[in-house]
C-alpha cells in the first residue's frame, strides 16, 4: 500500500479568510468593470431627447427642411437632402427658435449638428412650460417666389405664393378672397392642393391646406429653385 501524505484541509479561520480574499478580489474586478461600463455607455448628454420635428435647415448659401431625430443642450442630429459639409456654419429654425451652430459630420442623409451654445431644451419641447403659453404649434414656413393658380366657386386667378409649409402657405393675391373661403390651390410640381382662406390682409392671404404635402414631396419642391422661385425677377438673389 502506497504511503501517501495526507492533504491538510483549511482551518475554519484560513477559509473565512480566503472567501474574505476573493470576495474582495470580485468585488474590485467587478468594480472596474463597471467603472469601464459607466465610462464606455455613459450619455455624451443627460438631456438628450429623442423625437422627429419638422424644422427649417439654412445654410451661407440655400435652405431646405430637415427632420430632429434626437436634440441635446448641446447639439442635435438632424435628417436632411441638404448636401452639407463638416465645420460649415447653419442655422436650425423650428418652432419660432433659432438655433446656431455648425456641422459636426455629415453622412447618408443625416448630419449631425454642434450648437454655438447651450439650447434651451424645454423650451422647444413644453413651450408652455418656458412661458410661451400662447404659442401655437405650426410646420416651419420656407421663402418662396412662385405663380400659382387659384380656383374658388368656378373663377380662376393667379396669385404668388411667398411662402410655404406642409401645411399651408402666404398668398400676394391678383383679387380679393373672402375668408373661410374654400380654394383648389395648383402649385407648379405639385398635386393641386384643397385649402381653405384663413387670413385676408390687404393684398395678402393665409391659407390652410386640408391634407399636409408630405415632406419628401416638399423637400424636392424646394430643392428645385427654377419652381421655386418662378416669379422671381430674373438677376434677383435669394433672401
Amino acid at each position: 500500500m502506497l504511503d501517501c501524505p495526507a492533504l491538510d484541509a483549511p482551518s475554519p479561520t484560513e477559509q473565512k479568510g480566503d472567501d474574505r480574499s476573493a470576495a474582495e478580489t470580485i468585488g474590485h474586478t467587478a468594480s472596474g468593470v463597471a467603472e469601464r461600463r459607466s465610462e464606455t455607455y455613459a450619455p455624451r448628454d443627460k438631456r438628450l431627447v429623442t423625437m422627429l420635428l419638422l424644422a427649417r435647415l439654412e445654410t451661407a448659401t440655400r435652405d431646405g427642411l430637415a427632420r430632429i431625430r434626437n436634440v441635446s443642450t448641446g447639439g442635435a442630429m438632424v435628417e436632411t437632402s441638404l448636401a452639407l459639409m463638416a465645420g460649415e456654419p447653419i442655422r436650425l429654425e423650428t418652432r419660432d427658435l433659432l438655433f446656431d451652430g455648425r456641422i459636426a459630420w455629415s453622412k447618408d442623409g443625416r448630419a449631425g449638428i454642434e450648437f454655438s451654445g447651450p439650447a434651451d431644451v424645454t423650451a422647444l419641447m413644453h413651450p408652455a412650460a418656458s412661458g410661451r403659453a400662447n404659442y401655437v404649434v405650426r410646420a416651419p414656413r420656407l421663402l418662396t417666389e412662385c405663380t400659382v393658380r387659384l380656383q374658388s366657386h368656378g373663377f380662376f386667378c393667379s396669385a404668388t405664393l411667398l411662402d410655404i409649409s406642409a401645411r399651408g402657405g402666404r398668398l400676394l393675391l391678383d383679387r380679393p378672397l373672402s375668408i373661410d373661403g374654400g380654394i383648389t390651390i395648383t402649385i407648379p410640381g405639385l398635386d393641386p392642393q384643397q385649402a381653405a382662406v384663413r387670413w385676408v390682409k390687404g393684398e395678402e392671404a393665409g391659407v390652410t391646406l386640408l391634407s399636409p404635402i408630405p415632406f419628401a414631396k416638399l423637400d424636392g419642391w424646394l430643392q428645385d429653385t427654377a419652381v421655386r422661385f418662378n416669379a422671381r425677377e430674373p438677376g434677383k438673389a435669394q433672401s
